[in-house]
């Protein structure tokens, strides 16, 4: 089974708090290059990089979703690049892959820089602003990073429609979180549905999680 992984802020080399080496500092890309992931590939940012890529998969026959990951804080470069490679793809249905999104806190975007990675880095409120809020095709948003289990932000695009911003973070779990994963559900109706009594899987002891996370669903139309 083909899996992703989004770059964090752990995986660069750290001078002192909230001050980050230059983006070639990580060896992310060195470790997450699999054959399987590889080969779901549509674009790349950098063709040496797994930093911001474009990903395609096959839900159902002839009905494709593409996975757009992009780096911790991205560049302005980054953004204008996803912006492109979403507008090539009009009428397909895209989900923004990004590892700081979403402040725990009052869920809102952030509005400033964490990390400072690099001098074109943007906060999540500029990728919302330049890139999710102005396509329809990017149905939702996921990220992780900060301290609560989860979140969710609901917001209006350009045309109206809903946006859910979801956050999922287990990282404060026993032993890093256990191999717990979010499970999601899709059916031919472009509906997905994450439900309280089989949200939380481990995919160690592989059992449910009994879990006191709401269930929520959202409609990709």
């Amino acid at each position: 089974m083909p899996f992703y992984t989004c770059i964090g802020n752990h995986d660069y080399r750290c001078n002192a708090p909230n001050q980050w080496c230059h983006r070639d500092s990580t060896h992310f890309s060195q470790y997450v290059g699999f054959p399987s992931t590889v080969s779901h590939i549509v674009a790349y940012y950098d063709s040496t990089s797994y930093e911001n890529i474009l990903v395609r998969e096959e839900l159902f026959e002839n009905d494709p979703i593409y996975l757009l990951f992009m780096e911790l804080e991205p560049r302005t470069n980054v953004i204008q690049w996803a912006d492109s490679i979403v507008n090539c793809y009009p009428n397909e249905k895209i989900m923004l892959i990004v590892h700081s999104y979403i402040y725990y806190a009052t869920s809102y975007r952030y509005q400033e820089l964490q990390y400072m990675v690099d001098t074109l880095s943007r906060p999540s409120q500029y990728v919302w602003e330049n890139l999710v809020y102005p396509n329809d095709n990017i149905r939702c948003v996921l990220c992780g990073h900060t301290s609560a289990r989860s979140r969710i932000l609901y917001s209006a695009n350009l045309v109206g429609r809903i946006v859910p911003q979801i956050m999922f973070n287990i990282q404060w779990e026993p032993n890093g979180g256990n191999g717990l994963i979010e499970l999601w559900e899709f059916d031919q109706g472009d509906n997905v549905y994450v439900r309280t009594y089989m949200r939380t899987y481990n995919t160690h002891t592989e059992r449910f999680v009994n879990d006191t996370l709401s269930s929520f669903q959202f409609k990709f139309r």
